[in-house]
């Protein structure tokens, strides 16, 4: 019976030390930071249209000038 008992406090101990980690210790998984640039052909060279976090939002400014008749260019960039 006191073995049980010490056996007990011991692994009482143990997991009390809180082998799981905390939620502030688990950092949630990291993407890289891009963003989409959209470009357009003018008359006077190439010009930065917008930039976007999204790529349906660029696609969807780029559809929009390319059905204006527009030349346009999608360019990804990476690391902010």
């Amino acid at each position: 019976m006191l073995r049980k008992l010490i056996l007990s406090i011991a692994i009482a101990t143990l997991i009390g030390s809180n082998p799981v980690a905390t939620a502030a210790e688990i950092a949630p998984p990291t993407q890289p930071q891009r963003e989409f640039k959209v470009f357009v052909l003018r008359e006077s060279g190439w010009q930065l249209y917008g930039t976007y976090a999204l790529h349906a939002d660029a696609r969807q400014a780029a559809t929009r000038l390319w059905r204006e008749g527009y030349r346009v260019e999608i360019w990804e960039v990476r690391g902010k």
